[in-house]
Protein backbone atom coordinates (compact mmCIF):
# COMPACT_ATOMS: atom_id res chain seq x y z
CA UNK A 1 0.00 0.00 0.00
CA UNK A 2 1.32 3.45 -0.90
CA UNK A 3 1.46 6.48 1.35
CA UNK A 4 -0.76 9.49 0.86
CA UNK A 5 2.21 11.61 -0.21
CA UNK A 6 3.09 9.01 -2.87
CA UNK A 7 -0.48 8.97 -4.16
CA UNK A 8 -0.59 12.77 -4.25
CA UNK A 9 2.71 12.94 -6.18
CA UNK A 10 1.51 10.27 -8.62
CA UNK A 11 -1.79 12.09 -9.14
CA UNK A 12 0.09 15.32 -9.82
CA UNK A 13 2.27 13.53 -12.39
CA UNK A 14 -0.72 11.86 -14.11
CA UNK A 15 -2.38 15.25 -14.50
CA UNK A 16 0.71 17.03 -15.86
CA UNK A 17 1.64 18.08 -19.41
CA UNK A 18 4.77 15.95 -19.04
CA UNK A 19 2.64 12.83 -18.62
CA UNK A 20 0.52 13.81 -21.62
CA UNK A 21 3.66 13.99 -23.78
CA UNK A 22 4.89 10.63 -22.48
CA UNK A 23 1.48 9.03 -23.04
CA UNK A 24 1.31 10.36 -26.61
CA UNK A 25 4.83 9.09 -27.40
CA UNK A 26 3.96 5.64 -26.03
CA UNK A 27 0.73 5.56 -28.03
CA UNK A 28 2.54 6.52 -31.24
CA UNK A 29 5.20 3.89 -30.55
CA UNK A 30 2.57 1.18 -29.99
CA UNK A 31 0.71 2.23 -33.14
CA UNK A 32 3.87 2.14 -35.26
CA UNK A 33 4.87 -1.25 -33.82
CA UNK A 34 1.43 -2.60 -34.71
CA UNK A 35 1.71 -1.14 -38.21
CA UNK A 36 5.15 -2.72 -38.69
CA UNK A 37 3.75 -6.11 -37.66
CA UNK A 38 0.70 -5.62 -39.84
CA UNK A 39 2.88 -4.85 -42.85
CA UNK A 40 5.18 -7.79 -42.06
CA UNK A 41 2.13 -10.07 -42.05
CA UNK A 42 1.20 -8.85 -45.52
CA UNK A 43 -1.17 -6.02 -44.64
CA UNK A 44 -1.13 -2.84 -46.71
CA UNK A 45 -1.31 0.68 -45.29
CA UNK A 46 -2.05 3.88 -47.24
CA UNK A 47 0.98 5.84 -46.02
CA UNK A 48 4.70 5.17 -45.91
CA UNK A 49 5.65 6.95 -42.65
CA UNK A 50 8.57 5.49 -40.78
CA UNK A 51 8.70 4.85 -37.03
CA UNK A 52 11.69 7.16 -36.61
CA UNK A 53 9.88 10.03 -38.34
CA UNK A 54 6.86 9.81 -36.02
CA UNK A 55 8.91 9.51 -32.83
CA UNK A 56 11.10 12.39 -33.94
CA UNK A 57 8.05 14.58 -34.53
CA UNK A 58 6.67 13.69 -31.09
CA UNK A 59 9.97 14.51 -29.37
CA UNK A 60 10.41 17.76 -31.32
CA UNK A 61 7.08 19.06 -29.97
CA UNK A 62 8.34 19.42 -26.38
Amino acid sequence: MHTNSYEEAFDKFINSREYDRVEEALFQFARECFEAGYKAAGGVTPDGDKIVDILKRSLDNK
